[in-house]
């Protein structure tokens, strides 16, 4: 959800499948830092960290999808705040 408060130091993003897709480029960062982006597979609409974020920091986010006539336009940007 977005803007969600106490969330999992290692959360999983989840967004809508696009159908036909060929894979989604993704963007997570926190205020005042350089988004770090994510190539993540086809057949995969979510990403699940594997290493811990900082504790009770607020985290930005958004996704497109790749196509085969160039990338979408991104997603709105969604938020959420990891717990303690």
């Amino acid at each position: 959800e977005n803007a969600a408060t106490s969330i999992s130091r290692l959360p999983l993003l989840d967004w809508n499948d696009v159908t036909g897709n060929a894979g989604y480029t993704l963007q997570i960062w926190k205020a005042g830092s350089s988004p770090v982006t994510v190539n993540v597979a086809s057949n995969v609409s979510q990403y699940q960290f594997v290493t811990a974020l900082l504790p009770n920091t607020t985290y930005f986010w958004k996704v497109q999808t790749k196509a085969t006539n160039g990338p979408s336009v991104w997603s709105d940007t969604f938020t959420f705040t990891t717990s303690p």
